[in-house]
């Protein structure tokens, strides 16, 4: 894998204070953890769960059909899957230290829940926990791990980036309903925009080639606007638009020796503001709906247009965040994210992306489930 660095001269302006830069950290292979935890005899068929650890939320899936599975069908009902927003990485220092308190009160007690749930509710003989950015970044990982084994009895692989975007382009692999279009495409672009940073990845035969991070996510995005609290809700996100597509093209102008292949490339993009535009709700609904860059921009501005007909300036609209009120931070996202990505997909002259309604642990699951990686 090759990954291209650049000097990053970041505009002051409407800047946070602090924003953990979650892009920047890696980890290496032969220095993590195994992410699996088998409570019952290794079996050739297993019931398998996979806690996800991500930066804004502690997610659950439950492969409810083994057999089906293997038979090589898909299908949203064979899973129950769960989340929980926990906004792990704005637990991190400005020295990037997870809080550990903060992680006992919000973030262990969903991993313990999920855990039990998963042993006692639904039998699984064996759970996968991966984590990703906000694990990576902290420096006090491996207290934050001991604390996970010791508490909810849980081993974590703590995923360095390659195998997070390889894991979720097997995840889209095995639920597409048009393998033979995606097949007939030997290159694929993977757009995958998390709380903390939005990657690009491209792939060539299925094997990863070219990855880049920008330190553009939703939760740093949402910590842009919420510099200004008494701003005009509507001027504030124009004015972070305004801002994340000048660092954003300032950092694809500073990459070089770019592979010739993003614009023949199958699309596919990821994350809550890319579900969120294409105007459906459950992650079945989402799944593989093509969305043009036309449609990203008409749904953007509906999204913003509902938002400030509601709340007149940033600290209003924050306290509904914070108060999970109605759906405000899932309209907010889009707002601040979409710019972002259609930035990139013009760049590289791309006219529109599938969706993936399966995500990372999704392809946690079916690489190990296939034994992909022995």
């Amino acid at each position: 894998m090759r990954t291209i660095t650049f000097n990053h001269n970041a505009n002051p302006c409407f800047m946070p204070e602090y924003s953990p830069n979650f892009n920047q950290y890696d980890v290496r292979s032969k220095s993590i953890h195994t992410a699996e935890t088998w409570l019952t005899e290794r079996k050739t068929l297993p019931q398998c769960a996979v806690i996800e650890l991500s930066t804004n939320a502690v997610k659950l899936l439950v492969n409810l059909n083994p057999m089906a599975t293997a038979m090589g069908s898909f299908d949203f009902n064979d899973f129950y899957r769960q989340s929980a927003r926990t906004d792990t990485g704005m637990m991190l220092s400005f020295d990037n230290m997870l809080n550990v308190q903060s992680f006992i009160d919000k973030v262990l007690p969903v991993i313990k829940e999920y855990a039990n749930m998963a042993k006692n509710q639904y039998h699984v003989d064996v759970i996968y926990t991966v984590a990703t950015a906000a694990y990576r970044t902290a420096g006090n990982q491996k207290e934050i791990l001991h604390l996970i084994k010791q508490e909810a009895g849980l081993n974590v692989r703590i995923l360095p980036k390659e195998e997070e975007a390889t894991a979720t382009l097997w995840a889209y692999i095995f639920s597409t309903s048009d393998i033979a279009r995606l097949q007939s495409f030997k290159n694929h672009f993977l757009l995958d925009q998390g709380a903390g940073s939005t990657e690009i990845s491209l792939f060539q035969n299925k094997e990863l080639v070219f990855s880049h991070s920008f330190e553009m996510g939703s939760m740093l995005l949402k910590t842009w606007l919420y510099r200004r609290l008494s701003a005009n809700l509507r001027d504030a996100i124009s004015n972070v638009n305004e801002l994340s597509k000048m660092k954003i093209q300032h950092e694809l102008n500073s990459l070089q020796n770019l592979p010739k292949d993003f614009n023949n490339s199958y699309c596919i993009g990821v994350g809550k503001a890319i579900t969120e535009a294409t105007g459906k709700i459950s992650n079945p609904e989402q799944h593989e709906i093509v969305l043009t860059i036309e449609k990203m921009k008409m749904r953007m501005e509906t999204l913003k247009d509902q938002l400030c007909n509601k709340y007149t300036t940033v600290e209003e609209v924050k306290h509904a965040i914070d108060n999970h009120r109605d759906r405000s931070n899932q309209k907010l996202i889009p707002c601040l994210g979409l710019p972002v990505v259609i930035s990139i997909l013009e760049t590289f002259h791309i006219q529109e992306l599938t969706v993936s309604g399966t995500g990372l642990f999704y392809g946690i699951f079916f690489e190990n489930f296939f034994n992909l990686n022995k």
